[in-house]
């Protein structure tokens, strides 16, 4: 982030995935995120180019999911808006 200061309602949608349980871990709040269990991806004509399910893919590669399974077992992936996510990480910082 390059602006001095947070401007709320500027970005998009971010997905996080690893991401959201090392930033829980360094004690960012996500509980405003919203819980992730699908992945889906259209094309402009709306045929799907993607379709995910997490659940499914962790249990199939379990060797490779320890960061992104919550304590629970739920996967960590998350939407958040990136504004929230920087005032979330902000409200961390000294």
């Amino acid at each position: 982030e390059r602006s001095p200061e947070l401007r709320p309602g500027i970005g998009g949608g971010v997905q996080l995935h690893s991401g959201a349980a090392l930033l829980q871990d360094l004690g960012v709040d996500l509980g405003f995120a919203q819980p992730m269990r699908r992945i889906r991806s259209r094309a402009v004509d709306g045929s799907e180019l993607l379709k995910l399910d997490l659940p499914s893919l962790m249990d199939r590669f379990k060797m490779f999911v320890g960061s992104v399974r919550q304590p629970s077992g739920d996967p960590a992936s998350c939407t958040v808006m990136r504004d929230a996510l920087l005032r979330a990480i902000a409200d961390q910082l000294p």
